[in-house]
């Protein structure tokens, strides 16, 4: 009997592994999604009864029984935070939005801690600046609370005084899209295979909202000393659905229409799903040919130094 249910559960592992590779490209598709899922289920009984069996056998076999059962427990936790918002396990964690009087309390010890930073000279340098009075304000909505904070840490302007978007649990969310700020315009560059045919295509809006404004308002969240380099960290902000919401540029975290040139000068509207920030991250990750993990500039795949004459040639 346990001979027949072990080797069950072989054959729905080695067939949910065929599914989900099979469906790799789309990480966001339904096949993907229960491949995975019943892959991991099939395999965490699976450790679990072989770390059983080995710890029946000789001492030297008890010794590695402790593998097997470590990856059965990572797999299980895994799943947990895929699906479930771990933080209501956390003591003392806060999961609904806060009231007035907590964000207050929170934006008081955030600035006790900024003026701290050696471009503060004072207190009252801070609070009279007008643009942080209004970051200041309260608001009900929790992206709002959010965005408010990492404005008043990116108001240092320094390079390395930021709070990045990322939350791992389903709440976050995030449109499955990459691109890149080049001199002509704001491109994507790479997509969930659903969207494949706006790879390459300009952003002009989402929602109605010109790219430039779009900008002018993210420019506020990103921690930068130089325009450069928020350009550069425009990808990490720019497809947080939590932080559009935050910033008035959506109305739901849920969904954002995208207003795009192709080459031809045709535009088009695009209506896009955001994902929950544990299936961005795994889609993110993967390289490709075009794009590298996390860092959200083009990879170039080999380049060549060459000098001649004096001059400098870079070939790609």
């Amino acid at each position: 009997m346990q001979k027949k249910f072990v080797y069950s559960l072989i054959c729905f592992l080695v067939l949910f592994l065929l599914i989900t590779i099979l469906k790799l490209s789309n990480p966001f598709g339904l096949l993907f999604l229960s491949g995975l899922n019943v892959f991991v289920l099939t395999l965490t009984p699976l450790l679990i009864l072989t770390a059983y069996h080995l710890s029946r056998k000789a001492n030297w076999l008890r010794f590695i029984t402790f593998f097997p059962a470590l990856i059965g427990l990572l797999l299980i936790s895994l799943q947990f935070i895929i699906w479930v918002d771990y933080r209501y396990l956390i003591p003392n964690t806060r999961i609904k939005p806060l009231n007035e009087a907590e964000f207050k309390t929170d934006n008081d010890t955030l600035i006790k801690q900024l003026i701290n930073h050696p471009k503060i000279d004072s207190i009252q340098e801070l609070i009279n600046d007008t643009d942080l009075k209004q970051i200041q304000e309260y608001d009900p909505n929790p992206n709002r609370q959010m965005v408010r904070m990492m404005q008043a840490i990116s108001s240092l302007n320094d390079g390395h005084s930021f709070m990045h978007p990322f939350q791992l649990y389903p709440d976050s969310r995030f449109f499955p899209l990459n691109g890149y700020y080049f001199d002509d315009g704001y491109y994507i560059t790479r997509t969930a295979s659903a969207y494949d045919q706006i790879q390459n295509y300009r952003l002009i809006a989402i929602n109605g909202i010109s790219f430039d404004s779009i900008f002018t308002r993210m420019k506020t969240v990103i921690g930068a000393d130089n325009l450069s380099y928020q350009k550069s960290m425009l990808d990490i902000y720019l497809f947080s659905a939590n932080v559009l919401n935050g910033l008035g540029i959506i109305d739901s975290v849920d969904e954002a229409i995208f207003l795009l040139v192709d080459a031809d000068g045709f535009k088009h509207d695009l209506h896009i799903n955001s994902v929950a920030m544990p299936f961005w991250l795994f889609w993110t990750l993967k390289p490709t040919d075009e794009s590298s993990p996390v860092n959200p500039a083009p990879r170039k795949k080999k380049y060549e130094l060459h000098t001649s004459n004096s001059d400098l040639f870079l070939i790609f």
